[in-house]
């Protein structure tokens, strides 16, 4: 048994001293470089594409087979333009020879690629510049002679200061990774199971948000199944000034999903919403309406679920936010969502559909126990106003931004303020300067700071075109109860509601009114107008409408004492002898004593509004 086993590994290492000398004659007398043609021509009859290798190219034999190839370029696809389709200033990688020859393992040792530029363009007719790079000479689905357990060992993986773009002439999209790093490995296992140990991309995104975002993404862990797609595992995101932390599958193909369950700390949404056309300053950029993302939504095939602990939106900010996502053929879907806000808390279903011309967004969303006060500073950064809020907003709106999705909203809106004030205006003030502005009187002395106390105020509404609609507006405020309807203009930001008020009680508490003016208010209905903007609106009595009021009411007295002879002493009878007095006309005198107390009140009118 000896004798055998002696000769055969005398015939190894002679094969292997053979093979050591064939490699160094290889090394001294075959230059690579010699090749650039040849190599080119055969790119160009397997791609069409035209190589062009500036750098050198060196090859080493033992115990590694490698190969490191200077400055190249490969070119575009026809109809894409001049610039290289890749480019790069080296690139290197070897494989071990020995176990490739005996083992039937493939052990690479590091790849590496310094300088990659990666140019990926889609043109307006949806077709794309990579593909027809590789020509497979089966089927996908039929099978090959090589070994599915072949043993694969790779050192590892290394991109440094890569750049790579992507465009859309279609949809006009276009978003960039530049001074990226990537680093791979090592890798182990077989050609139909593969694990990586270790992952981590960082660089600069652009396209993305309204300005570049830093990208970090690293993972423990990562299981390549080549017929299913990758998954990460103990993945670890840092995107700005986010962390996320959790599980990613990266799909193969077009027609699997991203799955994803993310645990985070923050986000600002506001950065990666990015202003609709042309700017030429900040300030520009900051009025311009927000565009809805379609090149990001449309070609999304996503499913899974995040939890943030900490969501901004401008001055709006979200706790404990949990978000479930599902996307796919130009629909996403943000269901369900729920979180804290200002003391209570949100939850919603949001829907865009991007899958036709025009982005369609649909939301319906509750809000409860909201501090109304936090919110209205956050929104539009006014203090004058307190309590809670509940509503309830089922809207949708069609167009390419923000603004276009505000002028087209319709749906139902509605909402319920409690327990609380108005800052900035006195409704008890105001009634009583109207009074006294009717009466002529001298305005009495404001309570200051203006406020106006309610206890709940609810409306329900349509809306139609942005704006919404409301005719069963009621408030409850100390003393008073109101009612009217009126539109809040939600593109504008802007309300006109005309209102009726009702003293419900004599309120003798309030300081300085007298007992004329609270037998003038509990008598009467008291028309009131809310107009301006959404944010600080003016809530005044309609003096002229109560003026007009009192106009017709005392027409219509006057016009009665006359013809009916009201409460008049009767004319004494006319003495025998005396000439007969004219009759009335009957059709003439109510008309020219109409006439002639619209005339008395309107100067009355006139006179008051000068005062």
């Amino acid at each position: 048994m000896r004798q055998p086993a002696k000769i055969l590994a005398w015939l190894l290492a002679t094969i292997v001293a053979l093979f050591v000398l064939a490699a160094v004659a290889f090394v001294l007398f075959f230059d690579p470089n010699d090749f650039r043609e040849e190599i080119a021509a055969k790119v160009k009859e397997s791609t069409g594409r035209e190589l062009v290798i500036d750098g050198d190219i060196s090859l080493s034999f033992f115990p590694w087979l490698a190969v490191e190839v200077g400055s190249s370029s490969m070119g575009n696809a026809p109809g894409f333009g001049d610039q290289p389709f890749a480019a790069f200033d080296r690139a290197k990688m070897g494989v071990q020879l020995l176990p490739l020859l005996f083992g039937q393992e493939v052990a690479v040792g590091s790849v590496e690629v310094d300088g990659l530029a990666l140019n990926l363009q889609v043109n307006k007719r949806g077709a794309n510049n990579w593909s027809g790079l590789v020509r497979a000479d089966k089927a996908p689905s039929e099978k090959t002679d090589a070994p599915a357990d072949a043993a694969v060992d790779v050192v590892g993986i290394n991109f440094r200061n890569a750049n790579v773009s992507y465009t859309d002439a279609g949809s006009g999209g276009r978003y960039a990774l530049s001074n990226a790093d990537l680093r791979i490995g090592p890798a182990s296992g077989s050609a139909q199971n593969l694990v990586v140990d270790g992952f981590l991309l960082e660089g600069t995104v652009e396209g993305i948000g309204a300005i570049p975002s830093e990208l970090r993404l690293a993972a423990d862990t990562i299981g390549i199944e080549p017929e299913v797609g990758v998954s990460f595992s103990d993945v670890q995101v840092t995107f700005d000034d986010t962390t996320l932390r959790g599980e990613l599958g990266v799909p193969f193909g077009s027609g699997g999903k991203y799955e994803f369950d993310f645990d985070a700390d923050q986000i600002d949404l506001a950065r990666y919403m990015v202003p609709a056309g042309e700017v030429t300053d900040s300030e520009a950029a900051a009025a311009a309406p927000l565009e809805i993302p379609v090149e990001l939504i449309r070609p999304l095939n996503a499913r899974g679920k995040l939890r943030l602990a900490m969501a901004s939106l401008g001055n709006i900010v979200f706790a404990n936010v949990v978000v479930g996502l599902d996307a796919g053929g130009g629909r996403l879907r943000l269901h369900p969502i729920s979180s804290g806000l200002f003391g209570g808390t949100y939850s919603g279903d949001v829907s865009i559909d991007v899958s036709g011309r025009t982005p369609v967004l649909s939301v319906d969303e509750k809000i409860e126990g909201v501090d109304l006060g936090d919110l209205a500073e956050a929104m539009f950064g006014k203090d004058n106003i307190t309590g809670g809020i509940n509503g309830a907003f089922k809207l949708s709106g069609r167009g390419s931004d923000m603004a276009k999705v505000q002028q087209s909203l319709s749906g139902n809106m509605s909402f319920q303020l409690d327990e609380g004030s108005y800052e900035g205006t006195d409704i008890w003030y105001e009634l009583r300067r109207a009074r006294a502005l009717i009466k002529g009187e001298a305005a009495p002395e404001p309570e200051l700071p203006p406020r106006t106390r309610f206890s709940s105020i609810t409306a329900t509404g349509v809306v139609q075109n942005g704006v919404m609609r409301n005719d069963d507006l009621y408030a409850e405020l100390p003393y008073l109860q109101m009612r009217g309807r009126g539109n809040v203009n939600l593109v504008a930001a802007t309300l006109d509601y005309d209102l009726e008020a009702r003293v419900l009680e004599r309120p003798e508490s309030l300081d300085g009114v007298t007992a004329e003016e609270l037998d003038d208010f509990t008598e009467a209905v008291i028309p009131l107008k809310i107009s301006g903007a959404l944010a600080s609106p003016s809530v005044k009595p309609d003096v002229e409408r109560l003026l007009r009021k009192r106009v017709e009411d005392e027409i219509k007295d006057k016009l009665f004492d006359r013809l009916l002879g009201g409460d008049k002493e009767p004319e004494p009878a006319a003495a025998e002898g005396d000439a007969p007095t004219e009759e009335p006309s009957g059709e003439e005198q109510p008309k020219d004593v109409e006439d002639e107390i619209k005339d008395e009140l309107e100067d009355k009118l006139k006179d008051i509004f000068k005062r």
